[in-house]
């Protein structure tokens, strides 16, 4: 994996080809995270944003379920690639 990587790609690990819906994808979410509802993680996917304290739990996840390792660095850079052209949309609308 390159060291550059958006917050889709991320999510795209949770996606099941055989049950691609966006709600299949927070139930599993969910239960990888251990949350109590999917719709936390609904809205996870939805912002395409997992926030930042259970980033130690979604690296676990992604380096013991799918083999890949992912730094903090990278969740950051990740982060602010995102947020940035909404920023300066807001910036260029003011």
């Amino acid at each position: 994996m390159s060291n550059s990587l958006s917050w889709p790609e991320i999510f795209r690990f949770f996606r099941d080809p055989s049950k691609p819906t966006h709600k299949q994808m927070a139930l599993r979410m969910a239960e990888d995270f251990g949350l109590s509802s999917f719709e936390v993680s609904r809205q996870w996917i939805a912002r395409q944003f997992v926030p930042i304290w259970h980033w130690p739990r979604l690296l676990d996840i992604l380096e013991q379920r799918h083999g890949v390792i992912v730094s903090y660095r990278q969740l950051v850079e990740a982060t602010i690639a995102q947020r940035s052209p909404r920023r300066q949309q807001k910036k260029d609308a003011a």
